[in-house]
């Protein structure tokens, strides 16, 4: 399963995928991508927006973001020899 992970502005951009199979003459590729696009889970990340729109989507606050980033497991850094 995949998850993308957004910004308003950058989900207000990428929404396009909900609805382009609706538009005449789509390329397969085009179609492709979008359901690709469809079928993932998508988490918007905001302060601004009050809802979100299309399947598999879900708004959060940004200090849901900070707190993940914060809970998440930290790599080593690479030692110099």
């Amino acid at each position: 399963m995949r998850t993308f992970l957004y910004g308003r502005r950058m989900y207000e951009t990428m929404v396009f995928w909900e609805t382009v199979h609706n538009e005449p003459d789509v390329p397969p590729h085009i179609l492709q991508r979008a359901r690709d696009w469809q079928a993932a889970e998508k988490i918007v990340y905001s302060t601004t927006l009050e809802s979100v729109s299309g399947a598999k989507t879900r708004g959060q606050s940004t200090e849901a973001a900070d707190s993940q980033l914060r809970a998440r497991p930290r790599s080593k850094p690479i030692s110099s020899a």
